[in-house]
């Protein structure tokens, strides 16, 4: 006879978001936006933390910064949990649009990026 565990697992870790922005992939593209963002403090190539500059970035666009599985993506835009009661979505999108473009230029692709994984 199996035994079906049906409570809470204390023991695993889980992770999902459902955002809308940019995904960043290498240092490059977050050294363009914190050089704009933050003329007066350089970005360290070789020290830099990605977390942490991902989240200053997000911090001063007022948007959230999510970190993809084992940090190979970082992503920065609003999870769509937050989109207030009266706006459209349509109108949401193009708000972060504007907000992350200002920031990462004119080429910069938003989409909807969702991300779930088990920790352990």
């Amino acid at each position: 006879m199996a035994k079906i565990r049906t409570g809470f697992v204390s023991n695993s870790s889980t992770t999902s978001f459902c955002i809308y922005g940019i995904a960043l992939e290498s240092k490059n593209e977050i050294k363009q936006a914190w050089n704009k963002l933050f003329p007066n403090k350089p970005f360290d190539n070789k020290n830099a933390d990605m977390y942490d500059a991902c989240e200053e970035i997000a911090e001063a666009l007022s948007l959230e910064y999510q970190c993809g599985e084992e940090g190979y993506c970082h992503y920065i835009g609003t999870e769509f949990t937050s989109i207030p009661e009266d706006i459209t979505p349509k109108q949401f999108k193009k708000s972060i649009s504007d907000t992350i473009k200002s920031a990462f230029g004119e080429d910069a692709k938003c989409g909807l990026h969702e991300e779930a994984y088990r920790d352990g």
